[in-house]
Formats: C-alpha cells, structure tokens, sequence
C-alpha cells in the first residue's frame, strides 16, 4: 500500500448519512497489496446479492463496484466507471490469472444511483444492472473458475464492495445505501 493510503487506512470507510461510503485509493483488486474492499462469504450456490452505487467525484477511469472475489487473481467485477467525457458506464471485467477480460461495458443514461445486481447457481455468476427500476443484463461467466481447485486458495469466494482510482490525486467515494445478501433457504455450500 502507498503511504498516502496507507497514512488513511482507517478512513477508506464508513457510514455517512445511513450510507457505506468507500474511498478510493489507486489499489486495485488485482494488486497483491490492501485495496478498499469490504467483503462477506459467499455461503449459497444460489444467491442473489445486489448493491445500489453512487461513484462522487470521480475521476477519468475511477470506478467502484461488486466483486466476486477469490484471489487477487482470480475475481469477476461488477462495476460503474467513469467515462473521459464526464459519462459513466456499466461494465462486467474477469480477471484469472494472468488474463483480464472485458466482457461488456454499457454507457449510462442518467448521472445518480445505479444498482448492481449478481445472482448464482452451481454452474454460474449471472451478472447485471438496474436503473429506474429495470433490469439489465450484462453476461455470465463459470462458477468453476473461482473454486479452490482452479484458482488456488482456501478460504472461498466472497462477494464485496470496491471503489479503486486511476490517480493517486483522486478524490473519489462511493455511497452504497445497502447490500443485499439472499441465499436459498436450507441450502449452504
């Protein structure tokens, strides 16, 4: 971690107004350092988690998002972006291994809330968006990719909030009013 991050590490969040808010550091996912990330274990196969996002201030490729998370090399994100033209976007990005792949990315219609949606079932992460109320979908991807027989590891997948910057002169958070966590009654992994 950068010693400016490092020197606010107990301020990269906390609640405001009955919101999460996550500060943006230029620590990502896929560093082997500690990025803003907030996470809890994924105890399902069928789950459907979902977070509503605000990105503030952000800069040109600022983004914050939902992770599904197994290692720093091994994790699908569900995220909001800030686009060159002071737009945002939607976009779905896998990371295994040395590749990173991304899978769609969709300009937003409107500035404000954006809720982020990730379901699964034994086979597969089912990835999408909601905004006015309706649902969009962004793709799926194998479930098998992020297990500990593929990626390595041993402590499960975890499903989590991010927010990374692409400066270290941002001044990037994001608000999530919630997240959302329902599983299949009766049934864990």
């Amino acid at each position: 971690m950068d010693s400016s991050a490092e020197s606010r590490s107990e301020e990269l969040y906390f609640t405001k107004d009955g919101k999460l808010r996550l500060i943006a550091t230029p620590v990502t996912l896929s560093d082997w350092k500690s990025p803003t990330f907030v996470a809890l274990r994924q105890e399902h196969f069928d789950m459907e988690a979902s977070a509503p996002v605000v990105l503030q201030k952000a800069g040109v490729n600022d983004e914050a998002g939902i992770s599904v998370f197994m290692e720093f090399h091994s994790h699908y994100d569900l995220f909001v972006r800030q686009d060159k033209d002071r737009k945002r976007s939607v976009g779905l990005r896998y990371k295994l291994g040395e590749i990173t792949h991304y899978a769609k990315e969709v300009s937003l219609p409107t500035d404000g809330e954006v809720e982020l949606v990730v379901k699964s079932d034994i086979n597969y992460y089912y990835f999408g968006y909601k905004v006015n109320g309706i649902y969009h979908d962004l793709g799926k991807m194998n479930t098998r990719y992020l297990s500990t027989e593929t990626a390595g590891g041993f402590t499960g997948v975890v499903l989590g909030l991010y927010i990374t910057s692409a400066s270290k002169d941002s001044k990037a958070y994001a608000d999530f009013e919630y997240f959302k966590y329902k599983g299949k009654p009766g049934e864990n992994k």
